[in-house]
């Protein structure tokens, strides 16, 4: 064999190496044998060297990496492929007060992607309710992207009810999770709003800026979790039900206790912040009567609290003018609480 041949023997047995097949193996046995010796026989332990028999294990290992490795690849793009195939869509699962025994609505909304920075509604999807991996059930959404079904819990607690769209639907969407808090009727109840009560801003400077920017009012988080233990906190805001998610993650980031949060929904009928609020407050106090107080910054938020009977409590600065004489005004969260902390548990 001549050295420009012999190159070319070597050269082939490199290349077959990575694809780790018999013709390397070949090439290289017949390129260590001495002139005349007969060729060495594949897989023979006692004619083939260990470094030999090195190089073919790592080739074969090598050749079996690449298959994986492209296996891998091209199911990573199967399954974007599917993603790409969903259409965008949007759904938010809206919180409950409960009683115990009853049969609970529990409702959630589908909305498509963003259009001219709106979402419309999303009709006739499954969205389908879960809680601890258990299906609660299924419902369609309705014109108005609302799907709602109806469960009973027995015993009095926290309930976390996650959403997420239909197996079959064509649209994908970040699945949500909404509370159910389920009171003894006896339960006193506190109801609290959020903008310029616990968050130091306005509703409208709430939708341009992020939740790291958003603090909320001194001492609020400390305050509202001490009166928890005497008190089931609700959530009532005259914010749309757009920014549901994140309020949500805002009260999260704050460290404020957990409770449902009522939102309003400015595609309904009543246009009115105080007739919202007084209507949301008579249907709650309607199933438990022991909603006591209610906490907010507005002369409506008074007037509102007041209809149903509640304490009000109005927090700010200074008194407005136009504050009822039943209403109490607190300039700040500490006086809100020396207001509602029972008198047997100042001491706690």
């Amino acid at each position: 064999m001549n050295t420009r041949h012999s190159g070319l023997v070597e050269k082939h047995a490199v290349s077959t190496l990575s694809l780790g097949g018999p013709d390397f193996v070949r090439a290289a046995a017949g390129r260590k044998r001495a002139v005349g010796t007969p060729p060495v026989a594949f897989g023979d332990p006692d004619t083939v060297g260990a470094t030999q028999k090195e190089k073919l294990f790592n080739g074969a290992r090598h050749s079996g990496l690449v298959v994986a490795v492209l296996l891998l690849v091209m199911g990573s793009c199967a399954m974007a492929q599917d993603a790409e195939k969903k259409k965008k869509a949007y759904l938010k699962g809206y919180d409950a007060l409960a009683l115990p025994g009853e049969n609970a609505q529990l409702r959630a909304k589908a909305e498509k992607g963003k259009r001219l920075g709106l979402r419309p509604d999303l009709d006739d999807e499954v969205v389908e309710f879960l809680s601890d991996g258990k299906v609660l059930g299924s419902a369609e959404t309705n014109d108005d992207g609302i799907a709602a079904i109806y469960h009973k819990f027995d015993k009095t607690g926290r309930y976390f009810v996650t959403v997420h769209m239909g197996a079959k639907s064509e649209y994908g969407a970040k699945e949500d999770t909404l509370l159910v808090e389920v009171c003894d009727p006896k339960a006193r109840l506190l109801v609290c709003d959020i903008d310029h009560t616990v968050a130091d801003v306005s509703a409208t400077k709430f939708v341009f800026k992020k939740n790291e920017d958003v603090p909320a009012l001194p001492g609020s988080p400390e305050a509202l979790t001490r009166l928890s233990k005497h008190y089931t906190l609700v959530y009532i805001t005259a914010r749309d039900d757009a920014f549901l998610r994140k309020t949500k993650d805002w009260l999260a980031l704050r460290k404020f206790p957990r409770g449902p949060v009522f939102f309003w929904d400015f595609g309904g009928s009543n246009l009115s912040h105080e007739k919202y609020k007084t209507r949301e407050i008579a249907a709650i106090k309607k199933r438990f009567p022991n909603l006591a107080v209610g906490v907010g910054d507005k002369v409506s938020d008074a007037n509102a609290y007041l209809a149903n009977g509640l304490q009000a409590i109005i927090i700010g600065p200074e008194r407005d003018d136009d504050l009822p004489a039943k209403a109490v005004w607190a300039k700040t969260w500490a006086e809100v609480e020396a207001h509602l902390t029972p008198p047997d548990a100042a001491e706690e």
